[in-house]
C-alpha cells in the first residue's frame, strides 16, 4: 500500500510538549519503514497549543534532522518567550529557507511570543540569509508591540529593509506574484488568531 501523508493540521489540540515529542517519535518510526511521507504541500499549523520553547526547539531540531521541508510555520496561541530554535531552522540547509534549497517562505507568530533580544537575532538571521523574495513575517493583528524598538534601530542603523505594505488590519496581503518581486530584508503582513471550525450539527430530515 501507498505510504501515507503525515498530517501537520494540528491548531486547537491543545497539545503540549509531551505530547507533541510523542508525535514525532511516531513519524520518525513511520519515516524510518516507508509508511509515511511529508505532504506535498507542507504547512505546519501548530497554533493555539500549549508548546513551550522547549518544545517547539525538540520539534524544529526533528524536522532538520529527517530533511523535511516545510512551506509555512503557524506559531500563534502558544505560550512561546524566546523561540531562537527558528533561527537554527531558517539557516538550516535543507528545512530553511530558499536560500540554500529550503521551502519556508512563512511564519506567523505574535508580537509576544518574541523578547526584544530573540527578535533581533532573529532579524539577523534574516539580513544574512537575505533570501529573495523575503520571509513573510505574519504578526498577529499587525502588532509589533515592543518589537518596533529593535525593528526601527536595525532599518536605520544597519540598512534593514523591511516590506510592510500588508501589515495594516484590512490592507491587503501581496499575492503570490507581487511577493516574488518584493526586494526586502522581511516582509510583515497582518494575520488573524486561530479560529476552530464550526461543528456540524445534523441537518432537519428531508
Amino acid at each position: 500500500c501507498q505510504p501515507g501523508a503525515i498530517g501537520l493540521q494540528l491548531a486547537g489540540l491543545g497539545i503540549t510538549d509531551d505530547r507533541l515529542a510523542s508525535l514525532t517519535t511516531t513519524w520518525r518510526a513511520a519515516l524510518a519503514a516507508g509508511e509515511a511521507v511529508w505532504p506535498s504541500r507542507f504547512v505546519v499549523d501548530i497554533r493555539d497549543n500549549k508548546i513551550t520553547d522547549k518544545g517547539l526547539a525538540d520539534f524544529l531540531a526533528f524536522l532538520c534532522e529527517v530533511g523535511a521541508q516545510p512551506e509555512e510555520l503557524l506559531l500563534i496561541g502558544n505560550p512561546l518567550e524566546e523561540p531562537h530554535s527558528l533561527r537554527d531552522l531558517l539557516s538550516h540547509e535543507r528545512s530553511g529557507l530558499d536560500k540554500n534549497g529550503g521551502k519556508l517562505w512563512r511564519v506567523d507568530i505574535s508580537a509576544g511570543q518574541f523578547t526584544c533580544s530573540c527578535f533581533w537575532k532573529f532579524l539577523e538571521t534574516c539580513a544574512y540569509m537575505r533570501p529573495r523574495p523575503p520571509l513573510r513575517l505574519g504578526l498577529l493583528r499587525g502588532e509589533l508591540g515592543e518589537l518596533r524598538l529593535p525593528l526601527e534601530f536595525a532599518e536605520k542603523n544597519h540598512s534593514f529593509v523591511v516590506h510592510r505594505s500588508g501589515l495594516q488590519m484590512g490592507s491587503p496581503v501581496p499575492s503570490e506574484t507581487v511577493r516574488l518581486g518584493i526586494n526586502a530584508d522581511l516582509e510583515l503582513v497582518c494575520t488573524k488568531p486561530y479560529e476552530p471550525p464550526e461543528e456540524k450539527g445534523l441537518t432537519a430530515w428531508q
